[in-house]
């Protein structure tokens, strides 16, 4: 009766080795066994680049017409009113908007210097009380999942700043 329980372990033992190997073939062979991009990995039919040309030479890039590249930006280039300014002047800053115009867009500001103030595709900027550059970004969102930032630098320059100092008494 001993032998009999030992034997049936050991099948049981040889069984769950076998069980383990065929999982580790079905793993490494069965699902692509390549990195991605490489041809063992891919799914029939596709060529390479996750666009699918069909034979047309065309993969959709991302020129925004409904390949699998991302959505093209809503903003474009920001203007400012003026590119040199002194201490404590506004500067009116606007950033284009491109593709639909009537698509709601999220517009986030920020300065590395100065405030802004305002909300939208127009603010306003004022400028330090020190001289220097200042760069000012917008970084948009639209509903469609598209994004895009725009920057532009402003020179503070009030002009020479020295202070003269003179000896009393003397």
């Amino acid at each position: 009766m001993g032998t009999s329980k030992s034997n049936r372990i050991r099948n049981a033992g040889a069984w769950l080795l076998a069980v383990l190997a065929l999982i580790c073939l079905v793993a490494a062979v069965g699902c692509g066994g390549g990195s991605p991009g490489s041809p063992e990995s891919e799914a029939p039919g596709t060529d390479g680049d996750n666009g699918g040309d069909n034979g047309t030479g065309d993969d959709g890039g991302d020129d925004g017409t409904g390949g699998d590249g991302p959505p093209p930006s809503p903003i474009g280039d920001i203007t400012a009113s003026q590119s040199t300014v002194g201490h404590a002047e506004t500067v009116e800053l606007t950033v284009s908007r491109s593709g639909s115009a009537e698509a709601p867009v999220e517009f986030f500001w920020s300065a590395s210097v100065g405030s802004i103030s305002g909300i939208g595709d127009t603010v306003d900027w004022t400028s330090p009380s020190s001289n220097g550059e200042a760069t000012i970004s917008v970084f948009a969102s639209d509903a469609s999942g598209a994004t895009g930032t725009a920057s532009t630098t402003i020179t503070v320059d009030a002009g020479d700043l020295g202070v003269v100092i003179t000896e009393a008494g003397g």
